[in-house]
């Protein structure tokens, strides 16, 4: 109670909040006989917000590939459909025995909090997930004794150290960076614990809660950190450091996410390099980590002097040898986002080669997708997708895919020749 009274913060530049309430905003304004222009609010928001809103209201714009889902959602009726604070993710409602509801939550909280089987506690009452049904967005539970589950999940993270990095410290030894990146995360199971007994369940087949693995690809920012002379940081110790940079900065802990990066460029040069990183989860991004990257050491002090059990002696020496290298790092001088660009000559564009793996993104939601060949059609650039069945010809516009930075391989392709260049 004596600490100071923690900021507000307002998250103005996530364009998918940005759209959804443009989206709301075009089906207010004509009913109260007003246009943007008359709602005096509306300057003092970002310039982003008010080009979508005018695009509702007189559309001139074809609406971006990422974005067009939201307004299939929002349909006539987007108050309802979308969160105030994260628009992009699909909400769940949770219900209880007799369609009793026991709140709501987002599929991105759902994962870490309502998944299938995990024990879901609601105003300190447990219940157990039966049934995730995405189709209809809700949760079933039914009463359970109060025993505790954690997800099993693996993450994977790219970041766009290219043209993608908003704040960077560097030093001989290492890095710490700002960065836009993309998250795939794949829940596998729950491990439950009652009382002294550990079970950990696995989806599939066999599973009596999900037959296959939940998974949730998107785009956000994290910070990043490499110290290739440090053998042994573990996820255990980032998520350490992601308590004490909540607790700090008063951000709750489920908002954000830990993870291993691989990759090859980075700030440190052209060579495959290794390290973790802490990123926000929601889609879009926040920039949740901004003020991370900005009090790195201090946050890092804070997490080793934080209480670590005496059985977590090798977890503390990890902080402490981070912390010590950390101490070596110096702000770069410039910001680097948008230093690197893919624009290509007249009739040349930037495509994913055949072969590569992609992300596909449409009104489903994303997935990754493997790419067989492109096509240049009176429709624009087509990429023809690899199906689950040999038969079957998937073919999808080019802006619906987007590449896995550092991982996905682009070539140079001609309009008008047809002519191909490896990048």
């Amino acid at each position: 109670m004596a600490r100071p009274v923690e900021h507000n913060w307002l998250y103005l530049d996530n364009k998918y909040i940005q759209y959804a309430h443009a989206l709301c905003a075009a089906l207010e304004l004509p009913q109260l006989g007003l246009d943007e222009a008359d709602v005096e609010a509306f300057k003092s928001v970002p310039e982003e917000f008010r080009s979508l809103l005018d695009n509702e209201l007189h559309p001139a714009n074809v609406v971006p590939s990422d974005l067009y889902p939201l307004k299939q959602r929002a349909q006539d009726d987007p108050h309802h459909e979308f969160a105030i604070r994260g628009a992009a993710e699909q909400g769940l409602r949770i219900l209880g025995p007799n369609d009793h509801s026991l709140g709501s939550v987002t599929y991105s909280q759902a994962l870490h909090e309502a998944y299938p089987g995990g024990v879901y506690y609601y105003m300190a009452r447990p219940y157990r997930v039966w049934r995730l049904d995405g189709h209809r967005s809700e949760i079933r539970v039914r009463h359970e004794r109060r025993y505790t589950t954690m997800p099993v999940s693996h993450t994977k993270v790219f970041p766009r150290f290219e043209g993608g990095t908003h704040y960077l410290l560097l030093s001989e030894h290492g890095f710490v960076a700002e960065v836009e990146m993309q998250v795939s995360e794949r829940l596998i199971g729950f491990v439950e614990r009652r009382g002294n007994v550990r079970e950990q369940c696995e989806y599939g087949p066999g599973s009596a809660y999900s037959q296959k693995p939940l998974t949730r690809f998107f785009e956000t920012t994290g910070v990043c950190w490499s110290f290739p002379s440090l053998t042994r940081i573990t996820e255990q110790a980032g998520q350490k450091f992601l308590e004490a940079f909540a607790s700090r900065f008063g951000i709750q802990e489920r908002d954000l996410g830990v993870g291993i990066f691989s990759a090859r460029p980075s700030p440190l040069g052209p060579e495959q390099i290794q390290g973790l990183c802490i990123y926000d989860t929601t889609a879009g991004s926040l920039r949740l980590t901004q003020r991370l990257a900005e009090h790195f050491s201090e946050t890092l002090t804070a997490a080793c002097e934080s209480h670590i059990g005496d059985d977590d002696a090798e977890l503390a020496a990890q902080l402490v040898a981070l912390s010590e290298a950390a101490a070596t790092l110096e702000a770069a001088a410039e910001p680097v986002v948008g230093a690197h660009s893919d624009s290509a000559e007249e009739d040349w564009s930037i495509l994913i080669a055949p072969g590569e793996s992609a992300i596909l993104i449409n009104a489903a939601g994303t997935q990754e997708v493997r790419v067989v060949d492109f096509r240049y059609t009176p429709r624009g650039v087509m990429y023809l997708l690899q199906h689950r069945k040999q038969n079957v010809a998937w073919a999808v516009p080019a802006s619906t895919v987007q590449p896995i930075y550092g991982e996905t391989k682009l070539v140079r392709f001609n309009l008008m020749t047809g002519e191909r260049v490896e990048l």
